[in-house]
């Protein structure tokens, strides 16, 4: 016969029968248990062939049966089976073949509907020829499952003879198929994953403005991608050593480092800016993501992060922040020599160690002063001012070309400081650069210049700044001399009012006119000769249309008071001026009303001008777009009807790609134009509602209010196709740019500006780490939120017991099964919180959240603590303690200053090390091996003893017991509890037992809940037990009076 038969992952599918041993099956017993032995000792080793052939030849031998095999689907119409291992009693090892299922007792056991065809197999499956032809009678099978419910294949055996349901093997049938699953699935995982680092390792070396990095976690680096070197300049050797020495004392740096501490504690942090210093010494901007890789214990493992060049952004955004920060001083009315003052400290903020300055012209056109200059020295100023401009022809005679810097990389070397040279050298300025200030009519106003005490040509970005400062302060100088003009105009009206205003009029005690100036006609475009009589309201209602305006107006009027207002006016060929009116009621000898007398001024250009201020102050002056400052107060209002109204909206960060590629190509000029171009794009495909801005270098944002989230994904897409459709042609050349946007929803549990903008930059570099020209929403789990939330508050409550004093310990005895062992009392220490209700809280509700925000190194110390204070005031019971074991978290063993800490508690000689052993999980120590070790072997050299708690959890549990220096096993409890009646977990009982005897070590069972227990246990030689059969947990200030506890009360009933 051809056995055509798959063996495939099992999961729990079919049936499980105990592992009970009949007596007349004591040899099938025998084979089982070796069998059992050889798979536990195993270590994981994969699913080979050498493994595979073995696991059917001990099931055929246990089974008795004349064939066994194993063997996986062939296809993925699951309609074939390639066998992967096939042992005969007759011969041996077989070759391996591939067969059709269709008519085979394989397919029904594949389909999960039969298991074990105890008897006329060939007769039931008729159409599968072989088996009548090789003889066979009875077939039994367990199919292969992975952890997911996969069906992998198969593992079965066949017979001439029946094989009964209650056969011996059946169970260690189900334990092979389940063990050759699960070397199976990790095959799958482990191909898997190195298919995931080799894309990984591609995506990585492919990175132009990021590198990727990781840290264990102590923080040291342990590896950089090779774009570090393209850069910064450093080799991912030397950005291994230097990485905190790259962060400069600033603020931004302190918070930076700040987060990366928050990140190795294993919190979720934010992605942060910092700034570094790169090899040539230049600052360059960083955003730093980082996420920490928690072991099972919630300890940090490792942190993986990304760094991205972000300086031209950062640039770009102070460049605007410069030019925001200052028209809003503008706008707010600030004295110009404020204002000039602000705008140099502000460049200067940009290159540290340079000084600002703006020198202008007097009104002579010929000599100059220095109208802001906070950083240089007193005598700078004054040496130059009232200078002759020829005198200072470096700095402002040859910006007296049009649109041109003056850029002196060397004052030392450049003859046009021939006469300034000797006071430049003075005052430690080497290098100087300047652009003129001009006006809206190209007037020379003066020079904004930045001097420098070494040597330097500017980058393109210093140029841009310099240009801006000199554009900014030509606007605060207009303003001012503007708002000087108007000033000067009105105090000459205060002293000569019929010459200074630009006319004069009266009105009578009815509100009419009486008096109009012959200027009336030039300014309003009225005839003054007709205005005699006419009512004054009946006028403005007709040429003005600010009903508003004068609904605020009237009221003065009406009760005869002055006023000073000001209006628009639609002059009778269409053109709108501004003008003011002043009104001063006319009293006669009485204190009687008898009318106004007041004066009218036109105030058009002061009016423009602080409008146009306005306007550039909350407006980008390259693409007339909505700037930064304007889009977050918008924003915040947003929030506001989020937070109120419930309102919904909606958030798109957009970076453009491939921009670089134009200024790189055609220079700054094609890549302002391709910006208008964009935001005139993008402009014509928002909402009418919608907000769109340029937040700065080639990134905008858009804020659509009142807008579900679905339909905003779909305006997002627009504009990204729009932006994808789009051609940019510049002399010549056609370019095709894209657009990566992050998408995040405005809702009532939004946060603050700050962390919405946070949030859809997150989501924009996604789309982008997603192959850019994409939309990625941003979401933030429902479940990961109400899981942090309730675990954070926790670690309040942890906080607050710790505080208030609120831990207790307890105690639970472990007692000596043999006589032998009775060596004093000997128990162990456990935890329990009180709540503010004096309810008892067990570990299982508090210690995840510990372990997980690092506070479970706390409650160590506290119990370590309490229990070295307990045996303080308690000596007797110090004196009578046999051994006393105490649990330590996995954040403890790879904590240096806890173990230090430990160290202490035993350095004054009051406890004795040898009288306590310290437990720690298997999860624990294998989470950290080598650390763990470490901290072992310290202690024991101490003569501290060491228990591995939950021993047996894990398939690979023995593999580790060679590299730790324990002294117990504590056998896990889930074995324990059922050994009476599960003959298997009987059998992984003993087989730990004996193999920690035979290293030397003490077990301990826990879970011991009845005598049964006990008595099975002390046949297997189990040397301690724990469990409430024993003893329960007690308060360890009621142990001492426990008089179960005394070494005398606890000889074991089955030692004769």
């Amino acid at each position: 016969m051809q056995l055509r038969n798959v063996f495939a992952v099992a999961g729990g599918a079919g049936l499980r029968p105990e592992l009970r041993v009949n007596s007349d099956n004591s040899d099938h017993q025998d084979k089982v248990e070796r069998v059992l032995k050889d798979l536990a000792a195993c270590a994981s080793s994969g699913a080979d062939e050498a493994f595979l052939r073995q696991c059917v030849r001990d099931l055929g031998e246990v089974y008795g049966s004349q064939a066994a095999f194993v063997g996986v689907y062939a296809s993925e119409a699951h309609d074939k089976i390639r066998t992967l291992a096939r042992w005969s009693k007759q011969r041996g090892f077989v070759d391996n073949h591939v067969y059709d299922l269709d008519g085979t007792p394989c397919k029904d056991i594949l389909d999960q509907t039969a298991e074990l065809i105890s008897c006329g197999v060939a007769e039931l499956y008729a159409e599968d020829e072989a088996l009548a032809k090789a003889g066979l009678d009875s077939y039994c099978g367990v199919p292969l499952v992975t952890s997911s419910g996969e069906v992998l294949g198969l593992i079965s055996v066949v017979d001439s003879r029946s094989i009964p349901e209650s056969h011996v093997a059946r169970p260690l049938h189900h334990v092979l198929a389940n063990r050759i699953s699960h070397e199976m699935e990790r095959e799958q995982w482990s191909r898997a994953l190195q298919s995931s680092e080799d894309r990984y390792r591609r995506l990585v070396e492919g990175l132009r403005n990021s590198f990727l990095y990781s840290m264990n976690s102590t923080g040291k680096i342990t590896y950089v991608s090779p774009s570090v070197e393209q850069l910064f300049g450093f080799t991912p050797e030397e950005f291994t050593e230097r990485r905190y020495k790259l962060f400069d004392d600033s603020t931004l740096n302190t918070s930076a480092l700040e987060h990366a501490r928050g990140t190795l504690r294993g919190e979720q942090q934010p992605g942060y800016e910092a700034s570094v210093r790169l090899k040539d010494g230049s600052i360059r901007f960083v955003l730093i993501s980082e996420h920490p890789i928690l072991d099972d214990s919630g300890a940090v493992r490792a942190v993986e992060g990304m760094m991205t060049d972000i300086t031209a952004r950062k640039r770009a955004e102070a460049q605007v922040q410069v030019r925001s920060e200052v028209l809003a001083n503008i706008a707010g009315a600030a004295p110009l020599e404020e204002v000039l003052a602000l705008l140099c400290r502000l460049v200067e903020a940009q290159r540290p160690g340079s000084m600002a300055c703006v020198l202008m012209l007097e009104d002579d056109g010929k000599t100059v002063f220095a109208a802001a200059a906070p950083s240089l020295p007193e005598e700078y100023g004054e040496a130059l001012s009232g200078s002759p401009i020829d005198r200072v022809s470096g700095v402002c005679s040859a910006s007296d070309d049009p649109g041109g810097d003056v850029l002196v990389t060397d004052i030392v070397s450049d003859p046009q400081w021939a006469d300034t040279r000797d006071l430049a050298r003075c005052l430690g300025i080497r290098g100087f650069w300047s652009h003129p200030v001009r006006s809206e009519t190209d007037k020379l106003l003066g020079t904004f210049a930045i001097s420098l005490p070494e040597r330097a040509e500017p980058e393109n970005h210093e140029l841009e700044l310099m240009r801006m400062a000199s554009q900014t302060t030509a606007i605060a100088v207009q303003k001012d001399r503007a708002e000087k003009a108007l000033a000067q105009s009105e105090a000459r009206f205060r002293d000569f009012a019929a010459i200074a205003a630009d006319y004069l009029w009266e009105m009578d005690r009815n509100l009419n006119f009486s008096l109009v100036s012959d200027r009336y006609l030039e300014i309003t475009g009225l005839d003054p000769t007709g205005l005699v009589g006419v009512a004054y309201l009946d006028l403005v209602a007709k040429h003005s249309a600010e009903s508003e305006l004068w609904s605020r107006h009237l009221p003065a009027v009406r009760i005869k008071d002055a006023f000073d207002v000001e209006f628009t006016w639609v002059r009778p060929d269409g053109t709108t001026i501004v003008l003011n009116h002043r009104g001063h009621p006319i009293l006669g000898p009485a204190g009687e009303f008898r009318g106004y007398r007041g004066t009218g001024s036109d105030v058009t250009n002061a009016y423009q001008l602080s409008e146009q201020l306005a306007y550039q102050a909350s407006h980008d002056t390259l693409t007339g777009l909505v700037n930064r400052n304007e889009f977050e107060s918008r924003l915040s209002r947003a929030l506001d009807s989020a937070h109120l109204d419930d309102a919904e909206h909606a958030l798109c960060y957009l970076d453009l790609d491939q921009f670089k590629i134009v200024n790189d190509t055609c220079g700054h000029v094609a890549g302002d134009e391709l910006l208008r171009q964009l935001a005139h794009i993008l402009g014509d495909r928002v909402r009418n509602q919608d907000t769109l801005a340029r937040l700065g270098g080639d990134e905008f944002g858009v804020l659509m209010e009142r807008c579900p989230v679905e339909h905003a994904q779909s305006v997002a897409d627009t504009l990204r196709q729009s932006v994808e459709d789009f051609r940019f042609h510049w002399e010549g050349k056609v370019f095709a740019v894209g657009v990566s946007i992050g998408l995040v929803p405005i809702v009532q549990s939004s946060h603050d500006a700050s962390s919405v903008l946070r949030a859809a930059d997150t989501a924009c570099y996604a789309a982008k780490d997603e192959g850019r020209n994409r939309v990625h929403v941003f979401y933030e789990k429902d479940s990961e939120v109400t899981r942090r939330q309730g675990e954070m508050r926790w670690v309040s409550r942890i906080q607050s017991a710790l505080t208030d004093d609120r831990f207790r310990i307890y105690a639970q005895r472990i007692q000596p099964i043999a006589a032998q062992h009775s060596e004093g009392k000997h128990y162990e220490l456990l935890l329990r919180m009180i709540d503010t209700e004096g309810q008892c809280v067990l570990p299982g509700q508090f210690l995840p959240a510990a372990e997980r925000y690092n506070v479970a190194t706390r409650l160590d110390r506290w119990v370590i603590t309490a229990a070295r204070e307990w045996f303080r005031t308690h000596p007797r019971e110090l004196a009578s303690l046999g051994l006393c074991s105490i649990n330590l978290s996995g954040q403890s063993l790879g904590d240096q200053r806890f173990l230090q800490f430990v160290m202490d508690q035993f350095s004054d000689g009051l406890l004795p090390p040898e009288r306590f052993c310290f437990e720690v999980t298997e999860t624990a120590a294998i989470g950290d091996l080598t650390r763990a070790t470490a901290f072992i072997n310290t202690l024991r050299r101490m003569g501290c003893q060491f228990s591995l708690d939950d021993f047996g959890s894990g398939l690979s549990s023995f593999a580790y017991l060679k590299t730790l220096a324990v002294d117990y096993l504590k056998i896990d409890g889930v074995f324990v509890r059922d050994i009476v009646t599960n003959s298997i977990d009987l059998a992984m009982v003993r087989s730990i037992n004996e193999i920690g005897h035979v290293m030397g070590k003490k077990t301990v069972a826990e879970f011991v809940e009845n005598a049964e227990i006990l008595e099975k246990l002390s046949e297997i030689g189990v040397d301690y037990a724990q469990g409430y059969h024993v003893a329960k947990a007690i308060p360890l200030e009621d142990y001492a009076f426990d008089r179960s506890a005394s070494p005398s009360a606890q000889a074991s009933p089955y030692v004769s």
